[in-house]
């Protein structure tokens, strides 16, 4: 009954339980937790081994308060961020690919890596990386910077965009620009 840190996901949040980034996540034995179904040993943090988990209920017996991952940042930084980044990706791999997507037999999760494998047609799933470019064009000394209809007032951004099928990451660059700004980049 090892004990971890747990990232705990409810409504597409994580419990936290303090505001001290090293101590936001909760510790302690699965037990502690209700031993959540289909938990994911995601990595270590401060040197413990962390899990992930989707839970239905929030534990009763620690105080915490639900955070949405972006707030992760603020609260924990970027090494508590990217860590409930990874956690959120592959609960919802985890949890997307419960059934064959060729044949709709139910999966198993190989336990050796991340891959939800089909008993019947040994079809393998991997969680899926969806690579992105992001640009910042220059020209002299300005720098051209976009803003989103969703931005708070006074945020700006450089150009980002996921890479087509088939695409190389310049042409991704290229296409991205075009579309964002009706700008020819040309190098």
């Amino acid at each position: 009954n090892e004990t971890s840190y747990w990232l705990l996901r409810h409504d597409n949040q994580i419990f936290t339980t303090t505001t001290t980034p090293r101590e936001i996540f909760p510790n302690g034995p699965a037990s502690d937790f209700g031993h959540p179904e289909n938990a994911l040993l995601i990595g270590d943090w401060h040197g413990i081994p962390c899990c992930a988990a989707d839970i239905d209920r929030l534990p009763e017996n620690i105080a915490g308060e639900l955070s949405p991952v972006r707030g992760l940042f603020g609260l924990g930084g970027v090494e508590a961020f990217a860590l409930a980044a990874r956690a959120t990706q592959l609960l919802d791999w985890q949890k997307n690919h419960r059934y064959c997507g060729r044949c709709g037999t139910p999966t198993v999760r190989k336990p050796t890596e991340f891959a939800m494998a089909c008993p019947n047609c040994s079809l393998l799933t991997y969680p899926r990386i969806s690579p992105a470019v992001m640009v910042l064009v220059e020209r002299g000394d300005e720098l051209l910077m976009a803003r989103s209809p969703h931005f708070k007032p006074g945020i700006f951004s450089a150009l980002a965009g996921f890479v087509e099928a088939g695409e190389t990451l310049e042409q991704c660059a290229h296409r991205e620009v075009r579309e964002e700004v009706g700008v020819e980049i040309t190098n």
